[in-house]
């Protein structure tokens, strides 16, 4: 596809707002756009994983115990934390890293930073458990234990609600 072309389907999506741009400067004569999923388009596009997660949870909550299901969780946060490619020695950048692969695997969107002794703060802004956590709190903790533990050789995470601005969770990674 040609930028001409990729410059139309995106105006096209504009005009019926499922997308929204702005402009980031660029070289003259060649501006540099950023393009988004407007409201509208992140309800057109969604992805529901989180039906498929709760339906999972709920099914092995009942089948075999809530501390199990919570077991089967965490695990699928190793597996899932065996599939990231990172050379990195720095925690910071290894978070990053995961959090880059999870991106368009489970859409899921954070920032980190580093807080006292080293700790990690990943503030989630997308999350495919924010759903299937209101049902079953211990999910969302459970799965990055596996999946941060995994990378980071921690197995202290902790993960707290955010009430205000655009966040969904804080996940807290101590140092390991």
């Amino acid at each position: 596809m040609t930028p001409v072309g990729i410059r139309q389907h995106l105006s096209a999506l504009e005009d019926r707002g499922l997308v929204t741009h702005r402009k980031l400067g660029g070289q003259p004569n060649r501006p540099t756009h950023l393009y988004r999923l407007s409201e509208a388009g992140k309800a057109t596009f969604i992805k529901r994983y989180d039906l498929l997660a709760a339906a999972l949870v709920r099914t092995a909550t009942e089948e075999l115990g809530p501390d199990a299901a919570l077991r089967l969780v965490e695990h699928a946060g190793i597996q899932v934390a065996s599939e990231v490619a990172t050379q990195s020695s720095d925690r910071a950048t290894k978070a990053h890293d995961a959090l880059a692969y999870l991106d368009p695997t489970v859409a899921c969107r954070g920032d980190i930073s580093v807080g006292p002794a080293g700790a990690l703060r990943v503030v989630l802004y997308q999350c495919p458990f924010q759903s299937v956590s209101k049902e079953h709190p211990g999910v969302c903790p459970a799965f990055f234990r596996g999946f941060f533990g995994t990378l980071l050789g921690t197995r202290a995470v902790t993960c707290s609600p955010v009430s205000e601005g655009l966040a969904c969770c804080a996940l807290s990674v101590e140092a390991g």
